[in-house]
């Protein structure tokens, strides 16, 4: 047969033909669409259709909650699920139910939520520091005894505009002149002024931070006395190589006594102390106001006022 000849079939045998065609490119058809689902974990290319729009589905219904404000925000994002959820086909979706894709949303919208508990956090974190810096009510005993030291130690003030030099050598010359080992290190400093050698306290100026920061709040100022500056005949005080010597001294026979706690109308905690010298002799009381802190006593002193009958 020449071969610009088209051969001739019969009808039988061109519909044997198309029938043969047809079966080898729906086969073919069906491995690529097998093979697409395996190289998608399984899923058709419809599930992939719906999986894609998910993410903006979820802005969208977001977007429309925070519009109508619900009281509930998850309650309204629930409702938009289930609503788009209800008009699924299952045709459309052999490979999966529509409670998979309900389940596969409420996974991105508990992602969300805990990106929200994530934002609120700091706001909870401040609400709960406002409400641990409230006024203690009670004092505990560790609050009373060291209060009961700063009777002795710290001087009346009313507010920071006091704190002068004089208050500073006032108030470490007290809190440290009558400690001795193994609370502070003693040493023994050359007096030629005295005629005899004087024993001291020496702490360090960082020991010394802290303690004014735990009483007060704040840092210690640069007040740094020199021994050439001390008077002479004076019980020691003055700052060397990054050190404090304070000579060792007593309150003589003055003691105090916890009488009671009381909110004052600013906010704070009135703390009342008497006096007492020898074995029963009332001569007066000491009045602290406190504020709560962040510090191991709970508090900071604000103020300090004795009022004695002398």
């Amino acid at each position: 047969m020449p071969s610009d000849m088209i051969p001739w079939h019969s009808e039988a045998e061109c519909a044997l033909n198309h029938a043969v065609r047809h079966d080898t490119a729906h086969q073919g058809m069906c491995e690529s669409k097998k093979e697409m689902r395996r190289q998608n974990g399984g899923r058709t290319e419809a599930d992939m259709k719906k999986i894609q729009i998910l993410p903006a589905l979820i802005l969208t219904l977001g977007f429309l909650t925070g519009c109508a404000g619900p009281a509930d925000p998850q309650a309204g994002l629930n409702a938009g699920i289930s609503e788009t959820a209800g008009r699924e086909s299952p045709g459309e979706s052999p490979g999966e139910s529509p409670a998979e894709v309900s389940g596969e949303i409420s996974a991105e919208a508990a992602s969300r939520e805990t990106v929200a508990q994530e934002i609120e956090g700091p706001e909870n974190t401040m609400q709960e520091d406002a409400e641990q810096k409230s006024p203690p009510s009670e004092l505990t005993q560790e609050g009373k005894e060291f209060l009961n030291q700063m009777c002795y130690y710290l001087p009346d003030f009313t507010d920071s505009s006091q704190w002068d030099e004089d208050f500073w050598h006032n108030f470490l010359f007290a809190s440290y002149t009558g400690r001795y080992e193994p609370d502070v290190e003693i040493v023994t400093l050359e007096r030629p002024d005295l005629g005899f050698p004087e024993q001291a306290a020496r702490v360090s100026l960082e020991e010394v931070s802290d303690y004014v920061m735990l009483v007060l709040g704040v840092q210690m100022p640069d007040y740094r006395p020199a021994r050439a500056d001390m008077p002479q005949g004076q019980t020691a005080f003055f700052y060397e190589d990054g050190c404090y010597y304070i000579g060792l001294s007593d309150f003589g026979d003055i003691w105090y006594q916890y009488s009671g706690s009381a909110a004052t109308d600013s906010g704070g905690l009135s703390v009342t102390y008497e006096v007492y010298s020898g074995a029963e002799e009332r001569f007066g009381e000491v009045q602290f106001i406190l504020t709560a802190a962040d510090n191991r006593n709970g508090f900071l002193i604000q103020s300090k006022q004795s009022d004695l009958d002398l």
